[in-house]
């Protein structure tokens, strides 16, 4: 799997570099791009999980700073911050901490099973900069013009789950990498806007709801949490 995400990365490689540094060198242009964000398996036990969940969550802001353009240098960061546990154990955060959560839930619905997880983004090109939220219209046409890779990642990756924990503000982000999509309630307790099953084209444990940040004030985010597990057919 490795290899086949280096390869998707690779051959969109040079053309999305030739835009970014666009933005870059351009005076105008006061926001400015960061690196995408680019999985690697290396120290992962997802390739041999017997659940394999893919979560996403918004944009990818501040990763290693301004665009370098070097795909070497970046697969190992997402090994170091994501798969060798800083994330989950030391980052914090109401982000990775409702991730955590809805691990812990999801395990104790399958104790005899293992599970690996991939972290990814429903925008890979976000802001270089802390505090941001959504990337500006230059930077995110240039991400789904040079690369537009979300579907192909799922591909090779070939997850069971997919949860999205990016909010119903997103779903237009979803749509661009997946086309048009048909979403429905699960019960009656979460209108669709709170929590919906998306039927994307990679099977029917596929769902979003809202960033953990918000579930966790509504003092609810268990029962979400709950509800999308008890959905989930494995």
């Amino acid at each position: 799997m490795n290899d086949k995400l280096k390869k998707l990365y690779s051959e969109k490689w040079e053309n999305l570099s030739i835009n970014l540094n666009e933005i870059l060198e351009n005076p105008e242009l006061k926001t400015k791009p960061t690196n995408p964000l680019l999985i690697s398996l290396e120290n992962n036990n997802y390739e041999n999980a017997d659940i394999k969940l893919i979560i996403f969550g918004q944009e990818t802001n501040d990763w290693e700073k301004d665009f370098n353009g070097k795909i070497d240098s970046l697969l190992p960061v997402y090994k170091r911050f994501f798969n060798d546990g800083y994330a989950l154990k030391t980052y914090g955060g109401q982000f990775w901490n409702g991730v955590k959560r809805f691990l812990e839930l999801l395990q104790k619905k399958y104790p005899n099973k293992t599970i690996g997880i991939v972290w990814n983004n429903v925008i890979k090109i976000g802001c270089s900069g802390r505090n941001k939220n959504m990337p500006p219209q230059y930077i995110y046409k240039v991400e789904r013009k040079h690369f537009d890779v979300i579907k192909d990642e799922l591909n090779i990756l070939k997850p069971n789950i997919i949860l999205f924990m990016s909010g119903p503000n997103y779903d237009y982000v979803i749509e661009d990498n997946f086309g048009k999509f048909n979403s429905e309630n699960i019960g009656t307790e979460f209108s669709k806007r709170q929590l919906s099953k998306l039927n994307i084209g990679f099977g029917e444990n596929v769902f979003r709801t809202y960033h953990p940040t918000y579930l966790w004030r509504t003092k609810r985010l268990n029962e979400y949490y709950e509800k999308i597990i008890n959905e989930i057919k494995i």
